[in-house]
Protein backbone atom coordinates (compact mmCIF):
# COMPACT_ATOMS: atom_id res chain seq x y z
CA UNK A 1 0.00 0.00 0.00
CA UNK A 2 2.75 1.98 0.83
CA UNK A 3 4.25 2.25 -2.54
CA UNK A 4 1.23 2.84 -4.48
CA UNK A 5 0.69 6.28 -2.52
CA UNK A 6 4.32 6.75 -3.67
CA UNK A 7 4.18 6.52 -6.99
CA UNK A 8 1.53 9.19 -7.66
CA UNK A 9 3.72 11.80 -5.72
CA UNK A 10 6.89 10.49 -7.95
CA UNK A 11 4.50 11.89 -10.88
CA UNK A 12 3.56 14.96 -9.84
CA UNK A 13 7.09 15.73 -8.79
CA UNK A 14 8.26 14.95 -12.61
CA UNK A 15 5.55 16.71 -14.31
CA UNK A 16 6.06 19.98 -12.13
CA UNK A 17 9.68 19.70 -12.84
CA UNK A 18 9.36 18.86 -16.79
CA UNK A 19 7.11 22.09 -16.51
CA UNK A 20 10.01 23.83 -14.84
CA UNK A 21 12.10 22.66 -17.70
CA UNK A 22 10.27 23.32 -20.18
CA UNK A 23 9.34 26.86 -19.12
CA UNK A 24 13.17 27.47 -18.40
CA UNK A 25 13.89 26.38 -21.74
CA UNK A 26 11.31 28.28 -22.99
CA UNK A 27 12.62 31.49 -21.73
CA UNK A 28 16.63 30.41 -22.81
CA UNK A 29 14.85 30.34 -25.89
CA UNK A 30 12.95 33.65 -25.71
CA UNK A 31 16.08 35.06 -24.61
CA UNK A 32 17.95 33.48 -27.32
CA UNK A 33 15.30 35.25 -30.11
CA UNK A 34 14.97 38.32 -28.27
CA UNK A 35 18.97 38.40 -28.35
CA UNK A 36 19.14 37.69 -32.30
CA UNK A 37 16.25 40.45 -32.91
CA UNK A 38 18.54 42.88 -30.92
CA UNK A 39 21.47 41.87 -32.90
CA UNK A 40 19.85 41.43 -36.35
CA UNK A 41 18.27 45.01 -35.76
CA UNK A 42 21.65 46.46 -34.76
CA UNK A 43 23.48 45.39 -37.72
CA UNK A 44 19.53 45.98 -39.78
CA UNK A 45 20.47 49.52 -38.53
CA UNK A 46 24.19 49.55 -39.90
CA UNK A 47 23.03 48.45 -42.60
CA UNK A 48 20.62 51.18 -43.42
CA UNK A 49 23.23 53.67 -42.19
CA UNK A 50 25.54 52.21 -44.44
CA UNK A 51 23.47 52.21 -47.46
CA UNK A 52 21.94 56.10 -46.14
CA UNK A 53 25.25 56.98 -46.63
CA UNK A 54 26.45 55.69 -49.90
CA UNK A 55 22.71 57.16 -50.93
CA UNK A 56 24.44 60.37 -49.43
CA UNK A 57 27.29 59.97 -51.48
CA UNK A 58 25.69 59.12 -54.48
CA UNK A 59 23.45 62.19 -54.52
CA UNK A 60 26.26 64.32 -53.43
CA UNK A 61 28.32 63.40 -56.46
CA UNK A 62 25.62 63.63 -58.64
CA UNK A 63 25.19 67.17 -57.22
CA UNK A 64 29.03 67.33 -58.24
CA UNK A 65 27.84 66.43 -61.57
CA UNK A 66 25.18 68.53 -62.36
CA UNK A 67 27.75 71.73 -60.98
CA UNK A 68 30.88 70.20 -63.67
CA UNK A 69 27.86 70.18 -66.35
CA UNK A 70 26.46 73.63 -65.70
CA UNK A 71 30.45 74.68 -65.05
CA UNK A 72 30.92 72.90 -68.88
CA UNK A 73 27.66 74.80 -70.15
CA UNK A 74 29.06 78.00 -68.79
CA UNK A 75 32.72 77.91 -70.23
CA UNK A 76 31.31 76.80 -73.87
CA UNK A 77 28.50 79.67 -73.42
CA UNK A 78 31.50 81.82 -72.92
CA UNK A 79 33.62 80.56 -75.66
CA UNK A 80 30.88 81.05 -78.20
CA UNK A 81 30.35 84.61 -76.52
CA UNK A 82 34.31 85.06 -77.11
CA UNK A 83 34.12 83.89 -80.38
CA UNK A 84 31.76 86.41 -81.88
CA UNK A 85 33.49 89.22 -80.13
CA UNK A 86 36.86 88.49 -81.11
CA UNK A 87 34.85 88.44 -84.91
CA UNK A 88 32.94 91.84 -84.29
CA UNK A 89 36.34 93.61 -82.94
CA UNK A 90 37.78 91.73 -86.39
CA UNK A 91 35.22 93.03 -88.42
CA UNK A 92 35.68 96.97 -86.73
CA UNK A 93 39.20 96.61 -87.37
CA UNK A 94 38.56 95.68 -91.07
CA UNK A 95 36.39 98.32 -91.57
CA UNK A 96 38.77 100.58 -89.79
CA UNK A 97 41.96 100.18 -91.98
CA UNK A 98 39.65 100.05 -94.81
CA UNK A 99 38.66 103.80 -94.48
CA UNK A 100 41.95 104.82 -93.78
CA UNK A 101 43.11 103.37 -96.72
CA UNK A 102 40.55 105.03 -98.63
CA UNK A 103 41.34 108.43 -96.63
CA UNK A 104 44.59 107.78 -98.13
CA UNK A 105 43.84 106.91 -101.91
CA UNK A 106 41.49 110.02 -101.62
CA UNK A 107 44.49 111.99 -99.95
CA UNK A 108 47.33 110.73 -102.69
CA UNK A 109 44.43 111.20 -105.50
CA UNK A 110 44.42 114.67 -104.19
CA UNK A 111 47.90 115.87 -104.02
CA UNK A 112 48.89 114.00 -107.48
CA UNK A 113 45.96 116.76 -108.85
CA UNK A 114 47.28 119.22 -107.18
CA UNK A 115 50.95 118.81 -108.48
CA UNK A 116 49.62 118.56 -111.86
CA UNK A 117 47.99 121.58 -111.75
CA UNK A 118 51.28 122.83 -110.18
CA UNK A 119 53.10 121.54 -113.02
CA UNK A 120 50.97 123.43 -115.35
CA UNK A 121 51.13 126.46 -113.83
CA UNK A 122 55.08 126.24 -113.99
CA UNK A 123 54.98 125.80 -117.46
CA UNK A 124 52.19 128.38 -118.36
CA UNK A 125 54.62 131.07 -115.89
CA UNK A 126 57.57 129.84 -118.19
CA UNK A 127 55.36 129.93 -121.32
CA UNK A 128 54.86 133.83 -120.24
CA UNK A 129 58.54 135.04 -119.43
CA UNK A 130 59.25 132.92 -122.72
CA UNK A 131 56.93 134.96 -125.24
CA UNK A 132 57.93 138.64 -124.21
CA UNK A 133 61.27 137.56 -125.27
CA UNK A 134 60.78 136.31 -128.36
CA UNK A 135 58.71 139.61 -129.14
CA UNK A 136 62.25 141.29 -128.66
CA UNK A 137 63.85 139.21 -130.48
CA UNK A 138 61.30 139.47 -133.45
CA UNK A 139 60.55 143.33 -133.01
CA UNK A 140 62.93 146.23 -134.30
CA UNK A 141 62.03 148.58 -131.77
CA UNK A 142 62.45 146.05 -128.74
CA UNK A 143 65.69 144.58 -130.38
CA UNK A 144 67.08 148.16 -130.25
CA UNK A 145 66.03 148.24 -126.59
CA UNK A 146 67.54 145.17 -126.26
CA UNK A 147 70.51 146.65 -127.73
CA UNK A 148 70.71 149.57 -125.43
CA UNK A 149 70.28 146.84 -122.24
CA UNK A 150 72.79 144.94 -123.73
CA UNK A 151 74.87 147.96 -123.63
CA UNK A 152 74.06 149.15 -120.08
CA UNK A 153 74.82 145.85 -118.87
CA UNK A 154 78.27 145.66 -120.25
CA UNK A 155 78.18 148.65 -118.93
CA UNK A 156 77.47 147.91 -115.83
CA UNK A 157 80.12 144.63 -116.06
CA UNK A 158 82.35 147.17 -116.86
CA UNK A 159 82.08 148.87 -113.25
CA UNK A 160 82.03 145.43 -111.57
CA UNK A 161 78.08 144.01 -111.80
CA UNK A 162 76.19 142.21 -113.98
CA UNK A 163 72.61 142.21 -114.71
CA UNK A 164 70.76 139.30 -114.39
CA UNK A 165 67.45 138.34 -115.63
CA UNK A 166 65.53 135.99 -113.52
CA UNK A 167 64.53 132.87 -115.48
CA UNK A 168 61.43 130.35 -114.29
CA UNK A 169 63.18 128.25 -111.25
CA UNK A 170 65.39 130.92 -110.56
CA UNK A 171 66.68 131.36 -106.67
CA UNK A 172 68.48 133.36 -104.74
CA UNK A 173 70.76 130.26 -104.23
CA UNK A 174 70.76 129.19 -107.82
CA UNK A 175 71.92 132.44 -109.75
CA UNK A 176 74.28 132.42 -106.49
CA UNK A 177 76.21 129.34 -107.43
CA UNK A 178 75.90 130.06 -111.56
CA UNK A 179 78.52 133.53 -110.91
CA UNK A 180 79.87 132.40 -108.32
CA UNK A 181 78.97 134.78 -105.96
CA UNK A 182 77.17 134.61 -102.75
CA UNK A 183 73.64 135.00 -101.72
CA UNK A 184 74.68 137.94 -99.03
CA UNK A 185 76.37 140.27 -101.95
CA UNK A 186 73.15 139.66 -104.16
CA UNK A 187 70.66 140.34 -101.14
CA UNK A 188 73.14 143.54 -100.23
CA UNK A 189 72.68 144.46 -104.13
CA UNK A 190 69.02 144.07 -104.20
CA UNK A 191 68.46 145.42 -101.05
CA UNK A 192 63.85 144.76 -101.02
CA UNK A 193 64.20 141.80 -102.98
CA UNK A 194 62.72 138.39 -101.32
CA UNK A 195 64.47 134.85 -102.84
CA UNK A 196 60.33 133.58 -102.38
CA UNK A 197 59.06 136.67 -104.72
CA UNK A 198 61.17 136.33 -107.48
CA UNK A 199 59.69 137.22 -110.85
CA UNK A 200 59.93 136.25 -114.34
CA UNK A 201 61.46 138.75 -116.00
CA UNK A 202 62.75 140.45 -113.37
CA UNK A 203 66.79 142.35 -112.73
CA UNK A 204 68.63 141.72 -110.19
CA UNK A 205 72.66 143.00 -109.61
CA UNK A 206 75.39 140.72 -109.20
CA UNK A 207 78.08 142.39 -107.39
CA UNK A 208 81.69 140.01 -107.61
Amino acid sequence: MEESESTPNQNSNQSAFLQIALATIGIALGGAALFLAINSAKKASALSEEINGKIEKIAAAAIDVKKTSDRLDSLAAMVEDNKSADKLRMDNFGRQVQSVLENLSGNIKANRELIEANQKAIQELAGRGARPAAKRADSPSEAKESGSANAQSAQASEGGAIVHVVEAGDTFSKIAAKYKVSIESIEKANPGVSSNRLRIGQKLNIVK
